[in-house]
């Protein structure tokens, strides 16, 4: 399940959160500043990304994944989101602590997919 902290109020996304926990169900919480890192923080969420695609623009700016990478405690799995356009994108996400790459519109988009799931698996610290 995809939660995203800028469309939830933070009691709501709490909410939504243990919902999902008691159907034994994880969810993605995803942040897009420093604020909103703590706030999937407080409601206690486990698994948090970092979207690099600004919601309003649609611009991507993977850097953003690294500014912000800092901010995500130790404890949580890191989802390093968007961007992805090549091998070189899964390497400086892994670079910058991501523990997991979501990945959609370049597994579309290749030729084989199977092959190019291979190739961003095998990079080191994922």
């Amino acid at each position: 399940m995809l939660l995203i902290v800028a469309a939830l109020e933070e009691d709501t996304l709490s909410a939504f959160l243990e919902l999902a926990e008691s159907l034994g169900m994880n969810a993605l919480v995803e942040a897009h500043t420093s604020e909103e890192i703590s706030i999937a923080q407080r409601v206690g969420a486990k698994i948090i990304g970092i979207n690099v695609r600004n919601l309003k623009t649609l611009e991507v700016k993977n850097a953003h994944y690294a500014e912000f990478a800092s901010d995500l405690p130790e404890s949580v799995i890191k989802v390093a989101e968007s961007g992805v356009s090549g091998l070189s994108d899964v390497q400086n996400y892994a670079q910058a602590g991501a523990d997991v790459v979501l990945i959609g519109e370049t597994l579309v988009k290749s030729g084989d997919p199977e092959k190019t799931v291979r190739e961003f698996s095998a990079v080191p610290h994922l």
